[in-house]
């Protein structure tokens, strides 16, 4: 039975938002940022704004698709605690948020644990995927500015690594279907304890992945979403006044997508993105 989001949820939100803002401007070195923004263009801060949050929005339209192989649910609830575990993501270590969204899914709209990490999981995985794809054909496109950039050997190390990490997904996704496959024809009964929390996690990161129209869906709105993040990136530039020559905004949005998307790869998938 579906549980109806609590109140107080919205609430909470506003003052975990407040929070987190009160926390970074108390790290912040105000003095910088008030320099910073006295020549900053406010018309390109804002578009650069829209962008991220129009990306940070399908991220988490994408972790409500991806619940609706086996637990379909009301998208606001879903995409409202996305929201809330990003914010905890600003300030917990390791990716704690995804932990509070696994939390958040299961006592306000009834989704098991192993699903909502699942859900997670998959999330982060298509966009690591989608970045690090995106990132190897950008150093093909620029292999000679890379090279120019980093050196011949670094070059070649960084799209050896990332067509292992994509080697390494693709790997774990197979055998999360065939998991989830398994499951489906033989079902057994539940069983608790680490081992099995991880299988749960991994076979239902494989329902969700071997839904096929709906991992089509979830695979093109994280394309969009990466064409986002460098929309976000292009309208900074000019944000700070930063003016770069004819060939570096190639080398430069590299650099920027390698960091996200390294990032998301090398953490576990339930962490990742």
């Amino acid at each position: 039975m579906k549980k109806s989001p609590k109140p107080w949820v919205f609430p909470f939100q506003i003052f975990a938002s407040l929070g987190v803002i009160a926390l970074l401007i108390g790290q912040a070195d105000i003095s910088r940022i008030r320099e910073e923004l006295s020549g900053a263009s406010i018309g390109w801060l804002l578009v650069a704004t829209a962008i991220k949050a129009a990306s940070l929005t399908l991220h988490e339209i994408r972790l409500w698709i991806s619940l609706w192989p086996d637990h379909r649910r009301p998208g606001w609830p879903v995409i409202a605690i996305g929201y809330t575990s990003g914010l905890a993501n600003a300030v917990l270590p390791a990716r704690g948020g995804d932990i509070v969204a696994a939390a958040l899914l299961k006592k306000e709209v009834d989704v098991p644990v192993p699903a909502a990490l699942g859900a997670v999981a998959v999330t982060a995985l298509l966009e690591a995927l989608v970045f690090a794809l995106f990132l190897m054909g950008v150093m093909v496109i620029g292999a000679t500015q890379w090279e120019e950039l980093i050196g011949p050997e670094k070059a070649k190390q960084a799209m050896l690594l990332l067509i292992g990490c994509c080697i390494f997904a693709l790997v774990v996704a197979g055998v999360s279907i065939a998991l989830a496959r398994k499951r489906k024809e033989q079902p057994t009964p539940e069983k608790k304890g680490l081992m099995a929390l991880i299988r749960g996690i991994m076979e239902a990161t494989g329902s969700s992945l071997g839904a096929g129209r709906y991992v089509a869906l979830n695979l093109l709105l994280a394309i969009i979403q990466v064409f986002l993040v460098v929309g976000c990136f292009a309208a900074l530039l000019p944000t700070v006044g930063l003016q770069l020559e004819p060939d570096m905004p190639l080398i430069a949005v590299s650099g920027v997508i390698a960091f996200g998307a390294l990032s998301a790869i090398a953490l576990p998938p339930s962490l990742g993105a």
